[in-house]
């Protein structure tokens, strides 16, 4: 039996620190790869035929990979997706873009507008996910009747909380190395050696400040009404922040 990590990198959910983690873990066993979804177009065949084929390969990584991951014979795939406070992770991605070399949508705004107002646009945008449980979306889809199937939003939470509870690992960004030595201990049985390192990449914001004291200074600046607007969009991502947060032992 082939044990392997996959990681399902969400954006500015500490996944450029995890896949060096991961990197440093397994020298030449780690890849990453991307791949393309669409309504019509669901590629989990080609994330199968890549584990499938990389026989030597002990971790893989994908920011675009969906669950639920592949059912391979005598390969055993051990998911790991981290989460983080909707309205940080947001935050984040505005920061990233305000200085991403790139002519996306998002690159293009961010630099135009303040963090209220980038807000806002996305929120103008009705199929813009990133702006809407865009967290409680991605686990969802490890339980959609079939996959790659829009659920409707009375689901999502109900999905998404199923979800939490069935994947063997959840990771929480606010807790990254106690995440890391919680999973080096959970991987260890199926002998995986996990490095575990306190080391942050693509980090845009000062790790000291505590979440409370970011999303209040967010909050203030972008004002009350457009704060709980942005809660309203979030609810399901917030519940399950909750959640994991108490895992973790925070309260």
């Amino acid at each position: 039996m082939r044990h392997v990590i996959f990681h399902l990198h969400l954006f500015k959910n500490a996944g450029s620190s995890f896949d060096s983690v991961l990197r440093e873990s397994f020298p030449g066993r780690w890849e990453e790869r991307e791949f393309r979804f669409t309504r019509k177009r669901l590629p989990y065949d080609e994330i199968e035929n890549w584990i499938r084929d990389t026989t030597d390969m002990r971790a893989y990584s994908s920011h675009t990979a969906r669950l639920p991951m592949p059912d391979i014979e005598d390969v055993n795939i051990i998911p790991v997706m981290f989460i983080r406070h909707p309205l940080i992770r947001l935050y984040s991605g505005y920061r990233y873009e305000v200085n991403q070399d790139a002519q996306t949508p998002g690159a293009i705004m961010a630099k135009k507008v303040d963090f209220g107002d980038y807000i806002r646009w996305r929120i103008r945008r009705p199929l813009d996910s990133s702006i809407r449980n865009f967290q409680a979306n991605r686990l969802t889809h490890l339980l959609r009747p079939e996959r790659g199937r829009v659920t409707e939003k009375d689901d999502m939470e109900a999905l998404a909380l199923e979800a939490l509870n069935r994947l063997p690992f959840i990771g929480f960004v606010e807790k990254f190395e106690l995440s890391l030595q919680m999973l080096a201990k959970q991987v260890s049985r199926y002998g995986l050696e996990l490095k575990v390192s306190d080391q942050r990449d693509n980090v845009n914001s000062d790790l000291n400040i505590s979440t409370e004291d970011r999303i209040a200074v967010i909050r203030a600046d972008i004002g009350e009404e457009l704060f709980q607007k942005y809660c309203d969009k979030n609810a399901v991502d917030l519940k399950i922040y909750d959640i994991v947060r108490s895992w973790y032992g925070l309260t």
